[in-house]
């Protein structure tokens, strides 16, 4: 039985971000991009919930090992939103984490 829930988070998740990167007022773009981006990878955490509540077996094939992978850029696309939205003229240092190694 699939469950009802997952599939509307799911759903609602995939249409936000898709309005969030459309951006038809054209406002702010950089942040909306930036979380609409956060939301897909968000969006993808809840398809693997789905694949595995209608299967029935843990999806665990390879090509998952790349979406996982990708999926720890979640928090990096939020830092960003939120850096965006707070400071919309932001940018993001050429060498910030180069310099931040210590010899």
């Amino acid at each position: 039985m699939i469950h009802f829930l997952e599939i509307n988070i799911f759903g609602s998740l995939i249409l936000l971000a898709f309005l969030f990167l459309a951006n038809p007022l054209k406002l702010n773009t950089k942040a909306n991009r930036w979380l609409g981006i956060f939301l897909l990878l968000w969006a993808s955490h809840w398809i693997e919930e789905i694949i595995t509540l209608s299967s029935g077996v843990p999806f665990e094939l390879s090509p998952t090992s790349l979406v996982k992978v990708i999926q720890l850029l979640g928090p990096v696309a939020f830092f960003l939103c939120i850096k965006y939205f707070t400071n919309p003229n932001y940018k993001i240092p050429r060498y910030s984490i180069a310099y931040q190694v210590v010899p």
